[in-house]
């Protein structure tokens, strides 16, 4: 099973200085104003927020995210869709 996102989960971390993959985190992202969940943030709520974006290709995890203050917010793009489903599901159905 892979799931393949159209929205970011967000998340508060625990130490603003460590804001990377695998970072601890201290609760749900903040609320969106149209997704109105918390940790729950559509993409045009993430490029709005003003966040400090690791690309695709500078990320372990082979997907961007992005992070400001407390806030870290991981999420697709078209390229790190592509990655998941040419590397982890045509690659492995052969």
């Amino acid at each position: 099973m892979l799931g393949l996102a159209s929205y970011g989960r967000a998340f508060t971390l625990a130490n603003v200085n460590k804001p990377g993959i695998n970072s601890p985190k201290d609760g749900k992202g903040p609320k969106g104003p149209i997704t109105g969940e918390h940790g729950f943030l559509a993409y045009y709520e993430i490029c709005s927020m003003g966040l400090t974006f690791v690309t695709y290709e500078k990320s372990v995890a082979l997907a961007p995210y992005g992070h400001k203050g407390k806030v870290w917010v991981g999420y697709d793009t078209v390229r790190s869709l592509q990655y998941k489903l040419n590397e982890l599901v045509f690659k492995k159905s052969k």
